[in-house]
């Protein structure tokens, strides 16, 4: 007897208009949602992946960051190639480096890298990293590896810390 019930009740629930309609509309070519979807997957910056590296890092990739609520992290490790366009100490201990990235790393940069950065992703050199990682020189050639972050700050992508940095 129970199972009866049970297997009625579950009938009864299918049959309703409200339930019966979304699931007819969904199992169907033509669903109203698709163009939705697609939309709402190009409001969001895509996630962006490069061969595993070495020097990723396991745990937190922020670790050391001063400030690091303003980053948002898009991919906890990238690896990236360019020409180091400026070398500028801050104040907060940090090392930004500016690199005009090869075009096949062109996935890496934001609006805000070309509207306020001349198209060139920033790398931040954190103190804690310092001791093992060198500051390149102006037009040197280089690899890097870290975590790509969108700074809500500056309004660009950045590699904040970067882990690695090997002159090609």
């Amino acid at each position: 007897m129970r199972r009866s019930r049970n297997l009625r009740r579950i009938k009864v629930r299918l049959r309703r208009p409200y339930l019966a309609v979304p699931i007819f509309l969904n199992g169907s070519g033509r669903t109203p949602y698709r163009p939705v979807l697609v939309l709402q997957t190009r409001l969001f910056p895509q996630r962006v992946s490069s061969p595993p590296s070495p020097q990723c890092r396991r745990g937190n990739p922020l670790e050391g960051v001063s400030n690091p609520e303003r980053l948002r992290i898009i991919s906890v490790c990238e690896v990236g190639s360019g020409t180091v366009k400026s070398v500028n100490l801050q104040s907060d201990g940090d090392w930004r480096i500016d690199v005009g990235l090869g075009p096949q790393y062109g996935k890496l940069l934001d609006v805000g890298n070309v509207d306020h950065q001349s198209g060139w992703l920033v790398l931040e050199l954190i103190p804690r990293d310092q001791a093992t990682v060198s500051v390149p020189s102006l037009g040197e050639q280089i690899t890097f590896v870290g975590p790509l972050v969108y700074d809500s700050d500056n309004h660009w992508n950045a590699i904040h810390p970067v882990w690695s940095i090997e002159v090609d």
